[in-house]
């Protein structure tokens, strides 16, 4: 994940490479997932019967994890693939698009502010990573 957080520093080929391996680490966590799944589900939890409801809440964490993980890695090859060279978007509008979408999905997942308390990223600890990248906004 860091190589391809660094991928215009490096040549198309190996930022491809890059989340071509992001994809396989996703995809061989799912496979470990899936017997794991197998093999609790063929027991009947017995080997775990006081631990199965929070094996399961844990579960169900790291195999989202890994599903998110390879459908993005597919999403960024597929992406990736279609630019000329890592430089810089040959599509400004369709990059953008991607902050656009997922501030609507952020928008059906997280509540709300209270209305007299507009979100603001930057007055949050999550937001100061990301305050040097608003526009027009200098890091102190």
């Amino acid at each position: 994940m860091l190589k391809a957080s660094l991928g215009d520093l490096t040549t198309k080929e190996r930022l491809l490479q890059a989340l071509r391996e992001a994809r396989a680490q996703a995809e061989e966590g799912l496979a470990e997932g899936r017997a794991i799944a197998r093999s609790l589900l063929e027991a009947g939890a017995l080997d775990h019967p006081g631990r199965i409801h929070v094996v399961a809440v844990m579960y169900g964490f790291v195999f989202s994890y890994f599903e998110t993980m390879a459908r993005w890695a597919r999403w960024a090859e597929e992406e990736v693939g279609s630019w000329p060279d890592t430089s810089r978007s040959d599509d400004l509008d369709r990059t953008l698009g991607v902050f656009r979408r997922a501030l609507a999905r952020s928008a059906r997942v997280l509540p709300r502010p209270p209305a007299d308390q507009p979100a603001d990223p930057s007055r949050t600890t999550l937001g100061q990573p990301w305050a040097r990248h608003r526009v027009g906004v200098r890091p102190p």
